[in-house]
């Protein structure tokens, strides 16, 4: 019996106050879930699979040596993120001490993208690059017939010293070959009492509709290629029906990083659920792309049951649109954003600052665009990060920013600014500049008051009560008291 031990190395990341980590959003290790259905459907009996969620199952390492200690894994998976790297490294150095024959694999984001920095830990010791379902197979067999991987597509190993990454074999090109991931491996009602990707407390389903997004972003980590992988309509409608019966889940997360890149394929997946009869609420939390959208598909996709939808602006500025390769039509995109608006239902927007080039006046282009519309819910300030082996970091380098600077804003959220900064944009002004969003943007009155309308549809006093205290990173007892106090 192989025992196998998968973990998603995270930890606290939108809250730092222990008083409200109780707030912290925890959402299932979908990509573990994922691998170890695989695993387990093709050797059944011959592995044991225990998955874990660092953040919800092991807040301390101690709690990670415990579960070593009593598990006893053969294997290790460990799931890496830029921002838990440090984490990474650690539960990697446990397994060791604690078992010194133990077998370390990393993957996710940052070992893929960072695969020079992950190896340097002689405490790792391979790394699956990308997508690794087909590779933890091979692994996991090879093991069992005790032979060698070190030929497997697509992983990284130390050899004398010098590293070797085998090149990577073609993705999974039909995802509906994929089984659904196990919800037994976790426990849905725990994770349904924790803070969800909508901010709220309810049985989370996440559903990954596609893989691959054929836009050039500069700061995307592509992570699934650049070819658009889509899972059929009547795939995804499967899979929510399954979770819908069998996990009784309302609540689906759509995550993927172009769900509506395939507009036929969107609205039949609309259709089955609303032609079915199953009342659902849906969230495109994930940021879908707003000019490639027009008014039928935003009242098909409300028709279906989505109550919350994320447009992705990133800047206003036409000249950083081309910059960063996103090439959003911005007057397209404003009118998609203004009728969703109009429809009341839970509309963001998120947008990025710190742009290498960007000028304060391009930032100021931005926040204006999104003050203009008076009934968002929640729009996003996010503070870009530059991360390794991504064209906008190179950038970043070429324009003068901070090598070390970049380094520290690894470990914040998307809405810290502490190491925020352009060439052109100093702290200090950066500073200044988020300030400015606060008053006019995210606590004004108008906007406030219209949000919290809509917001009261579909949220309970309490869940409104844990979504702005999540974004204000203050505990917030009463929306007149705590919030429209500030708005005034």
């Amino acid at each position: 019996m192989l025992k196998i031990l998968l973990v998603d190395a995270n930890s606290s990341w939108l809250l730092k106050d222990k008083s409200m980590q109780d707030l912290e959003q925890i959402i299932p290790p979908l990509g573990l879930m994922y691998i170890a259905t695989i695993i387990k459907g093709r050797f059944s009996n011959k592995i044991e699979v225990k998955l874990i969620n660092a953040v919800m199952d092991c807040p301390s390492n101690n709690d990670f040596s415990k579960i070593v200690e009593e598990f006893r894994p053969d294997l290790v998976g460990i799931r890496g993120l830029n921002i838990y790297k440090e984490r990474f490294h650690q539960f990697a150095q446990i397994s060791k001490r604690i078992k010194e024959d133990i077998i370390v694999i990393g993957g996710g984001p940052y070992p893929t993208m960072d695969t020079q920095s992950a190896l340097r830990d002689k405490n790792v010791d391979y790394l699956v690059l990308g997508e690794a379902e087909d590779i933890f197979v091979i692994i996991v067999d090879s093991i069992l017939s005790n032979h060698s991987f070190l030929d497997a597509p697509a992983i990284a190993y130390r050899l004398k010293d010098k590293l070797v990454i085998n090149a990577a074999e073609k993705v999974t090109a039909n995802l509906n070959s994929l089984p659904f991931p196990d919800y037994n491996l976790i426990s849905v009602e725990r994770y349904g009492n924790t803070i969800s990707y909508g901010y709220n407390r309810r049985k989370q389903g996440l559903i990954l509709t596609s893989r691959g997004c054929p836009y050039g972003c500069i700061y995307c980590h592509n992570m699934f290629g650049k070819e658009f992988r889509p899972r059929s309509a009547q795939n995804v409608f499967q899979e929510i029906k399954q979770l819908y019966d069998d996990f009784k889940i309302r609540d689906f997360y759509f995550i993927d990083d172009c769900f509506n890149l395939d507009y036929k394929r969107c609205i039949e997946i609309f259709d089955l659920i609303i032609n079915s009869g199953i009342k659902v609420n849906l969230y495109l939390t994930n940021g879908i792309r707003g000019d490639i959208v027009d008014f039928t598909f935003v009242d098909k996709m409300i028709e279906a049951g989505v109550i919350w939808v994320t447009y992705a602006l990133e800047t206003a500025s036409p000249r950083l649109q081309k910059f960063i390769k996103k090439f959003n039509d911005l007057d397209k995109l404003r009118k998609v954003i203004d009728y969703t608006c109009e429809k009341e239902i839970m509309t963001n927007c998120c947008f990025m600052v710190g742009f290498p080039t960007e000028t304060k006046e391009e930032v100021l282009q931005t926040i204006n665009y999104v003050k203009n519309f008076k009934k968002i819910n929640i729009p996003m300030f996010f503070s870009v990060k530059y991360y390794p082996n991504t064209e906008i970091y190179d950038l970043a380098i070429k324009y003068g920013l901070d090598v070390d600077n970049i380094k520290y804003a690894y470990s914040e959220t998307y809405h810290d600014i502490r190491h925020a900064q352009t060439p052109l944009i100093p702290k200090k002004e950066f500073r200044s500049i988020y300030f400015q969003f606060l008053k006019e943007v995210f606590l004004s009155k108008e906007r406030l008051s219209n949000a919290i309308k809509i917001q009261k549809k579909f949220l309970t006093e309490q869940e409104l009560l844990d979504v702005y205290s999540i974004f204000l990173r203050k505990r917030v007892r009463s929306l007149q008291e705590d919030i429209f106090r500030y708005a005034a």
